[in-house]
């Protein structure tokens, strides 16, 4: 990859979905932004967190349910979503899934 630019052809293809647990995968991480790829194995919960900076999430596959501020989401393939820096969200994978988290510094 160039340090000028960054291309990816198929992003939802990069994204790796374990048997058991979480995979975190870093695509990018410059002084402006962070691009982590992630896949979460069916029944796998990030318990409530946020993030220090504006973030946006772009399900790539499967089935999570998202609850941001509150408010429960059904997120599937092509899904997105952006928060404001410490907005609480937490997810539970439904089936096998993966997205693609960028955090904007």
């Amino acid at each position: 990859m160039s340090e000028k630019f960054h291309y990816l052809g198929d992003l939802g293809a990069l994204a790796r979905i374990p048997e058991n647990g979480i995979l975190s995968q870093p695509i990018v991480n410059t002084g402006s932004m962070r691009v982590t790829l992630f896949g979460l194995a069916k029944g796998q919960e990030m318990t409530g967190h946020a993030a220090s900076a504006e973030a946006i999430v772009h399900f790539l596959a499967g089935e999570i349910e998202i609850t941001v501020d509150g408010i429960a989401h059904t997120a599937c393939a092509n899904s997105w979503l952006r928060m404001d820096p410490k907005l609480p969200h937490s997810l539970v994978a439904k089936t096998p899934a993966s997205f693609c988290l960028i955090i904007l510094r």
